[in-house]
């Protein structure tokens, strides 16, 4: 089995030939402004996963030990829990940026 991971240029390149050759009446310019507003729709779309991840599935005792290394507290859990929110929503206006960008 093979260790190749294809990068984002590669994988670009790939649907904006395979856009010409299937014929859809768009360029090669217009295939990778399609090419590029699904990376954004990607990168938004694991944003606000991310966002819902962790709002849904990870609780103040997680996080808790999320902030310990070798057993020390390299911050105050509970009052960076309570700053979570805000940070949540810088990811999810990210998100929206991202995409209206696109």
């Amino acid at each position: 089995m093979s260790e190749y991971t294809a990068n984002l240029a590669t994988i670009e390149s790939a649907y904006v030939n395979w856009a010409l050759l299937a014929d859809r009446g768009i360029d090669a310019s217009e295939a990778a402004a399609e090419f590029d507003r699904f990376i954004a729709k990607v990168k938004a779309d694991a944003l606000r996963e991310a966002v819902e991840e962790f709002e849904g599935h990870v609780g103040a005792g997680e996080f808790d030990e999320q902030t310990r290394r070798n057993g020390t507290h390299w911050t105050h859990a509970v009052e960076s829990w309570d700053h979570q929110g805000p940070f949540m929503y810088w990811l999810l206006n990210r998100a929206d940026q991202i995409e209206r960008e696109a």
